[in-house]
């Protein structure tokens, strides 16, 4: 997994506004309350999330180095890049981790101006059950996700 702790030790206690650190024995519990959503989360080892907003120009600087480095760590490290998306000061990134077969990693980063996400999903992870999800839901493009060969 990616551990979100590259990202908060840059920033202070103020700029985090939301943080979301769930191992897989509570996502576990997900399949005994609703076994579709279960589905999704049944291989899952760990799923985190840090919502970063700075007013300060260094800090902004300090993460928006840092997604980059992380990404091209990853990126030498076999993941692959799914999507990256620039518009403007906005930049989007999704990269996995994948073997034969199975996708083991899922990891987000948005970075703006100011506004930094950062989303990692470590286990096995179900496409099939994240597109039946996304149709029910109608999260839209998610029938378009190609991978990008590195």
């Amino acid at each position: 997994f990616v551990d979100k702790q590259r990202f908060t030790d840059l920033v202070g206690e103020d700029d985090v506004q939301i943080e979301v650190w769930l191992p897989g024995s509570l996502l576990q519990i997900v399949k005994a309350v609703d076994p579709e959503l279960g589905d999704l989360v049944g291989g899952l080892e760990l799923a985190q999330a840090l919502v970063v907003e700075t007013d300060d120009a260094e800090t902004a600087s300090r993460l928006a180095e840092s997604f980059r480095a992380t990404e091209s760590a990853l990126l030498k490290k076999d993941w692959v890049r799914l999507a990256k998306v620039k518009d403007g000061s906005e930049q989007v990134s999704v990269l996995i981790l994948n073997d034969a077969e199975t996708i083991r990693g899922l990891t987000v980063m948005v970075s703006d101006s100011s506004d930094f996400v950062f989303a990692n999903v470590a286990g096995i992870i179900d496409l099939a059950a994240i597109q039946r999800l996304g149709e029910q839901m109608d999260i839209p493009g998610l029938d378009r996700l190609d991978t990008e060969k590195p």
